[in-house]
């Protein structure tokens, strides 16, 4: 309670497969418990490029959120985020509240 900022240091995006077959279930659920909206923004880290910073997300107050790779569909900067089928990475999450 009362952190804005969480980190999870293994992430990895799972092979997208067939029907019928097990499928990966990476996904970050995000709860705000808070009285007013809450803007998130996701960093990626990787280990062999620049990050990808400012992955936008929003949830609402009283309200969850499940996020799946690539846990939106803009970033700050206008670019779209992409993650690769195996791609291992860590995620930082920031909140206004």
């Amino acid at each position: 309670v009362g952190a804005t900022a969480w980190y999870v240091a293994d992430a990895d995006r799972p092979r997208d497969v067939g029907v019928g077959e097990f499928r990966g279930h990476e996904s970050v659920v995000i709860m705000n418990v808070a009285d007013v909206d809450a803007d998130i923004r996701i960093d990626l880290f990787w280990p062999d490029r620049e990050p990808t910073v400012g992955i936008l997300a929003k949830v609402d107050a009283r309200r969850m959120v499940c996020l799946h790779p690539p846990y939106g569909t803009e970033c700050e900067d206008g670019s779209t985020p992409e993650i690769a089928e195996r791609a291992e990475y860590s995620i930082r999450v920031r909140s206004s509240v």
